[in-house]
């Protein structure tokens, strides 16, 4: 039996700790019982306080590598994307990137998803004219086409949400992949891997300034911008591909159908 876990779903939203404990007790219950333990990435044993198991696997959740060739920034409009689920719930601070770059010019926000969000955000898009784009759902082969097409990325999620702190969601692979930087927030697990990588830059997400600086750093100086997209890249084929990972998961297939130890 291997037991995998993409979140700790305890730590998705703010709970009393008594009720975290509870929960984290039960995951560690079944981490025990276990073959083996695959985790999405190593800050994950750090939120659980340790896994009580000697085969802990960490397997990425990196998307299918469909990257061509370099970048090449021949539009006049500088376009930042966002997909993504749009909860009130699950603060993107996707307002704070809409104030940041409401007086920028020559740039742009294509932001694709749905929840209770898309109305106000459906309200940016008819107040301010070529800034907001909104596309709503799309597939996510549609995701990663949009993700090619874009210069921009960022993952600027509330850290106050538990799980944040401990998350790397997709976009930080698919901007790796697709030879993109990404501006991801301060104090998470993203953060750690952008600044070991060299592929994009962190700031606080709460803070408008910070923000609006980061994208006019990457505006503004094409080397640099270039610079951090290509480390991006020579990170995921060496360390996080899709190919990489598959091949990770069946080595731990195999190891346990065996009776080894995987470590």
């Amino acid at each position: 039996m291997i037991y995998e876990m993409f979140d700790v779903y305890v730590d998705l939203i703010r709970l009393p700790r008594l009720v975290r404990w509870v929960g984290i007790r039960i995951e560690k219950l079944f981490m025990r019982l276990a073959n083996a333990v695959i985790i999405a990435n190593e800050a994950q044993e750090k939120e659980l306080g340790g896994i009580p198991n000697n085969n802990v696997y960490v397997i990425y959740n990196t998307p299918p590598d469909l990257f061509e060739r370099p970048p090449v920034r021949k539009h006049a409009t500088f376009t930042l994307f966002y997909a993504g689920v749009l909860y009130r719930s699950r603060p993107s601070n996707l307002d704070k990137v809409f104030q940041a770059i409401r007086d920028i010019e020559g740039v742009q926000l294509i932001i694709a998803g749905y929840g209770d969000l898309a109305t106000e955000i459906k309200q940016w898009v008819n107040q301010n004219e070529g800034k907001v784009k909104f596309i709503g759902k799309i597939s996510y082969d549609e995701v990663l086409k949009e993700t090619m097409a874009s210069d921009l990325l960022f993952a600027l999620y509330d850290t106050s949400v538990p799980g944040v702190r401990y998350a790397t969601c997709n976009k930080l692979f698919e901007a790796m992949m697709c030879h993109k930087p990404i501006i991801v927030s301060e104090g998470t697990a993203m953060a750690e891997i952008v600044r070991r990588e060299n592929c994009g830059l962190v700031v606080d997400p709460s803070s408008v300034q910070e923000i609006k600086k980061a994208i006019m750093r990457l505006k503004e100086d094409p080397e640099l911008y270039y610079q951090l997209g290509a480390n991006g890249r020579v990170a995921f084929e060496k360390k996080y591909s899709r190919k990489i990972m598959e091949q990770r998961l069946l080595t731990v297939y195999e190891k346990i159908g065996q009776g080894q130890d995987i470590n």
